[in-house]
Formats: structure tokens, C-alpha cells, sequence
């Protein structure tokens, strides 16, 4: 315990104050969803469920990783992996792909949701959004586990700046410049 002069007062003396050195009780704490724009994940999506191209344009700069939805990520994923084995596809095709899943009326439910699809560029406008929403999701990921770390007596400050310069640069490696 530490003691302080009382300041006030006709008595003389000190007054005992307790200090608290225990910072692992600091919890972050984030009171609202990460970022994220359903309007952005749906609009890509519709594109590429319209037009099997749009994904090959979307693929330049969105992963399936960077969609905050899970059922929106698993769309992707199935178009993504009809594109690489070389296949043409419709929404009616992808749904069928999911059957058998236990997900499978969410996927449904998201794919009919979507529609009426049509064509256009509009995958490169809506995964730039998505990919915006998912590098300041990571950025959060990177400086709460920076935060973490700086109260680990066992990293050294050299090893933490280490890997938040290379967390950086992954992030800064991701951005679209148009």
C-alpha cells in the first residue's frame, strides 16, 4: 500500500491509498458490430450469381474470408469453386450444390433473397466495399491482439512492433487503389 501526505486538514499525518498495479483485468470491450456492409456483400453476390465473369473480377481483390456473413461467404466460395473447375453456373445451379447441407434452407432462403439477378460490373464497385469492411475488421483483430500483448511480460516491445509493422503491410498489401 502506498501513503500519501493528507493535504487537508488540522492533523497531520497520512492516509493510506490503495494503488492497483493489476492492468489484466482491462478487458477490450466492443459494444458494437465490427464492420461490415450487408448492402455490399448482397450486391456482389447478385452480380456474380448473374453473371459467372463478375466473380473472376471480384476474385482480383475479395476473398471469401472478407465477407462478414457466413452464408454470404459460402456463396462465394461455391461460385468461386464452380469458376475454377471451369463451370457456368445460375443461382438455381449454386443452390442445388448446397443441398444436403445442414445450412441448406439459409442458403436458399439468401440465394432467392437476391434476386431477380441481372448483369454488370457492379461486382468491382461492391467488393471494394467488402474488402474496406474487412481490412478495418482485421485492423480491430490486429490492434486488440497489439493490446493483449503489450500486457504479456513474455513479448518483448521489439516482437510486438514486429508484428504489428507486418500486419500492416498485409492489410496495406490488400487495399485497391483506383
Amino acid at each position: 500500500m502506498n501513503s500519501i501526505k493528507n493535504p487537508g486538514g488540522n492533523r497531520g499525518g497520512t492516509q493510506k491509498q490503495k494503488f492497483s498495479n493489476d492492468y489484466s483485468k482491462n478487458k477490450l470491450e466492443i459494444n458494437q458490430p465490427f464492420p461490415h456492409e450487408p448492402d455490399a456483400e448482397i450486391g456482389l453476390l447478385h452480380a456474380c450469381l448473374s453473371d459467372p465473369t463478375a466473380t473472376d473480377r471480384a476474385r482480383e481483390f475479395v476473398h471469401s474470408g472478407d465477407f462478414y456473413d457466413g452464408g454470404g461467404r459460402a456463396v462465394f466460395e461455391m461460385v468461386c469453386k464452380f469458376r475454377d473447375q471451369g463451370r457456368d453456373y445460375n443461382p438455381q445451379l449454386i443452390i442445388k450444390a448446397f443441398e444436403g447441407e445442414e445450412f441448406f434452407d439459409r442458403i436458399e432462403k439468401l440465394i432467392d433473397s437476391i434476386g431477380p439477378f441481372f448483369t454488370g460490373q457492379t461486382s468491382s464497385h461492391f467488393g471494394k466495399i467488402i474488402l474496406e469492411q474487412s481490412l478495418r475488421r482485421r485492423l480491430i483483430r490486429t490492434f486488440h491482439k497489439i493490446h493483449t500483448d503489450c500486457f504479456r511480460q513474455d513479448i518483448s516491445v521489439d516482437e510486438i512492433l514486429g508484428e504489428l509493422q507486418s500486419e500492416i503491410d498485409a492489410i496495406r498489401g490488400r487495399i485497391c487503389h483506383d
